[in-house]
């Protein structure tokens, strides 16, 4: 339905895919979209189709896995529905063929949440989990933000020295993984953090002169601390609250596009602090940090927002909330249907 739709940022990928000497040679883009390329490119898709079928690939991946792992943790009913609003939401579907690193980014945070929940604190489990925050990070590098965060979640809720030493593994394994890219992007571009540099001074052109305006690169690189600051560390804290307030009310019920299973997520969350099952909720403000400092800014046009491919990397969390909304109301649903029949029923 929407391949037609002209590719964005992703259609110079297979061009730094074959520019590309090794993995973390892509460019001032981070490698993991540009390897997924390169991978489609030697199964011999051209440019257009190498980029939107590694993208395809990966939500299709992303159902799979919240079948399973949703399922695994909360039951099957949970995971079945879900899996099923994932894969019905017209936003997944629209930018599953756009090529966006965002997709694959929230595939691997799925992958390192659902494995930080588990009790098993084994060496092995914390260098699979470092290796799916460190190619987390490197589909978009400010992730380290939300591969840290939720890390510190899981120490707050198991305060042990156990958990303490595993989560630092993990984030040591995650910082191995990405390192020699920061390398890389250090002696090719003279900074670790080139490519989040250069977006910081796209953003803050954007703000200041309007989405239609020319080179929203002038200026070159920019600090990502001076662009947070940028007009003081009060306006910071406030703009950083109205982010967040946009993300919650406007933002993520667009995400969740029908109203009927903005119904379930909020049941979902409802069930979870029922229970006190208090981790799943912290979760989603750790993973709405990154977009949140831009969150403000109208990138398309005057009044527009940010897109909401900004948002994928939490939709599998609301996802999870809906299947849980769900499976807690169908007994409850059952239940009501039950004793309504039985009044009807002959004494």
């Amino acid at each position: 339905m929407y391949s037609g739709v002209p590719l964005s940022d992703p259609v110079g990928y297979p061009e730094l895919a074959r520019a590309a000497h090794f993995f973390y040679d892509s460019g001032m883009r981070e490698p993991v979209p540009v390897f997924l390329t390169k991978a489609m490119l030697a199964l011999g898709a051209g440019d257009g189709m190498s980029v939107r079928l590694a993208t395809v690939i990966v939500f299709a991946a992303s159902v799979l896995a919240l079948f399973f792992f949703a399922g695994r943790a909360y039951g099957p009913v949970a995971g079945t529905a879900a899996a099923a609003l994932l894969a019905v939401n017209p936003y997944a579907g629209y930018y599953s063929v756009q090529g966006v690193s965002n997709l694959t980014s929230g595939l691997l945070l799925m992958i390192y949440c659902f494995g930080l929940a588990g009790k098993e604190l084994a060496w092995k489990k914390a260098a699979l989990l470092g290796a799916a925050g460190g190619l987390c990070m490197l589909c978009r590098l400010e992730n380290i933000l939300i591969v840290l965060l939720i890390l510190c979640i899981s120490v707050l809720l198991d305060l042990s020295k156990r958990r303490a030493a595993f989560s630092a593994l993990v984030f040591a394994m995650a910082l191995a993984v990405t390192a020699p890219y920061l390398v890389h992007q250090y002696v090719k571009f003279g900074s670790p953090i080139y490519s989040n540099t250069t977006a910081t001074r796209f953003w803050l052109n954007t703000e200041k002169n309007g989405p239609r305006s020319g080179d929203r690169f002038q200026g070159g690189p920019m600090s990502i601390g001076a662009f947070i600051l940028r007009d003081g560390p009060v306006a910071a804290a406030g703009n950083l609250a109205k982010a967040y307030w946009a993300g919650f009310v406007h933002y993520l019920p667009r995400l969740i596009h029908y109203r009927i299973l903005l119904a379930a997520v909020l049941a979902g969350i409802f069930f979870l602090i029922k229970k006190k099952e208090y981790s799943p909720l912290l979760v989603l403000p750790a993973l709405l940090l990154p977009v949140s400092f831009v969150a403000n800014i109208d990138q398309v046009a005057a009044g527009s927002g940010i897109e909401l491919r900004f948002y994928l990397n939490s939709l599998w969390l609301l996802c999870v909330y809906g299947g849980i909304g769900i499976s807690g109301a169908l007994p409850l649903l059952t239940e009501s249907v039950k004793r309504a029949l039985d009044k009807f029923r002959p004494a």
